[in-house]
């Protein structure tokens, strides 16, 4: 049994994203950079239809994005997983 870590919201100063895109990025490093060797795969929010957070799909794939990119440069053999 692997545990499936959901990255979403952040820190409570994350918010909203689209003005703290720095902040959400170096939350997605530390978290992957202190876990790479315990999860081979992160899911970025989930259930994410819906969530005022984001707002729309085009918002969603701006934060995937970055996370992406995040946890690549840490670990580039882990996955990441849409919810």
């Amino acid at each position: 049994m692997q545990l499936l870590p959901i990255l979403h919201r952040g820190p409570w100063f994350c918010k909203p994203y689209a003005q703290h895109e720095k902040d959400w990025r170096n939350y997605v490093r530390l978290f992957a950079r202190r876990y790479r060797s315990e999860f081979p795969v992160y899911e970025i929010w989930n259930e994410v239809n819906g969530q005022a957070e984001i707002g729309n799909p085009t918002n969603y794939t701006a934060y995937l994005k970055a996370a992406y990119e995040e946890i690549k440069a840490v670990n580039p053999q882990a996955k990441v997983a849409i919810g």
